[in-house]
Order: structure tokens, then C-alpha cells, then sequence
């Protein structure tokens, strides 16, 4: 029998389609973690999701870097 996947700590879970997988990482740390590791926790996540979304929770534009060459 398969387990449920909502019975599983979330950084066993699949990161949900549409998701950034470093955003999901860093949300299901801190889902995961102690209440007294909780703060710091959330803090990080913040940190890396404002790398991938704007303030209204859509999507930036994925950032490329440009190659030079002379």
C-alpha cells in the first residue's frame, strides 16, 4: 500500500508542480523544524522565495546571465 504523501514531514513530500524546488526546500525546512528553530527558519525562506516571486506571490521572470564575448 502506498503511503499518503500528507502523512510524510514535508522534506519527504515531492515539491508541487509549478514550485521552485529551492523555494519548496526552504519552506519544508521550516515547516519541519522546532518552534524555537522557527524564526530563523522563516526568515530564510523568505529570503529565497522573494528570489522568485514578487510581493502578490507570482512568478518573476527567470534571470539569465549574459555572455560576453569578445
Amino acid at each position: 500500500m502506498k503511503a499518503d504523501q500528507f502523512s510524510l514531514p514535508y522534506l519527504q513530500r515531492p515539491c508541487p508542480k509549478g514550485v521552485v524546488p529551492e523555494v519548496w526546500k526552504a519552506f519544508a525546512e521550516c515547516a519541519d523544524c522546532s518552534s524555537s528553530e522557527r524564526a530563523g527558519k522563516w526568515l530564510a525562506y523568505l529570503e529565497v522565495h522573494r528570489k522568485y516571486y514578487d510581493k502578490d506571490g507570482n512568478r518573476l521572470p527567470v534571470q539569465t546571465e549574459q555572455l560576453k564575448i569578445f
